[in-house]
């Protein structure tokens, strides 16, 4: 199989593991776990995603993780978790980067987001 394909296919699922909540979620979750589940090293992981992807690895897993901070936000029966809480829950490991993340994707803040 031509390199470009098998790339491809890397690639593809690497976002079917990155959209799984099980994996997202998981605050402990890093490159070296996901080199293993794809069967290549960690250095062709990153470059791959760079160059496929043209984004970070880290960035593909956060985003992953912020439609989900957004998805709860939006439930009614979350309305009173803190964000402390939901940061947590949606495998960030503070509530610093999850605010981050979110002004990064939704231009406000979690909180401004929640008022609306």
């Amino acid at each position: 199989m031509p390199e470009k394909d098998s790339n491809k296919i890397i690639i593809r699922e690497l976002k079917r593991l990155v959209s799984k909540p099980a994996i997202y979620r998981d605050v402990n979750l890093n490159r070296e776990f996901l080199a293993q589940k794809l069967g290549i090293s960690t250095t062709k992981l990153s470059l791959l995603v760079h160059k496929e992807c043209k984004t970070s690895l880290l960035d593909m897993i956060n985003e992953q993780r912020i439609k989900h901070v957004k998805r709860i936000l939006d439930a009614e029966e979350h309305k009173n978790d803190t964000l402390e809480e939901i940061s947590l829950r949606s495998g960030f490991n503070n509530r610093l980067t999850m605010y981050r993340y979110f002004v990064k994707y939704y231009g406000v803040t979690p909180g401004d987001y929640r008022k609306k």
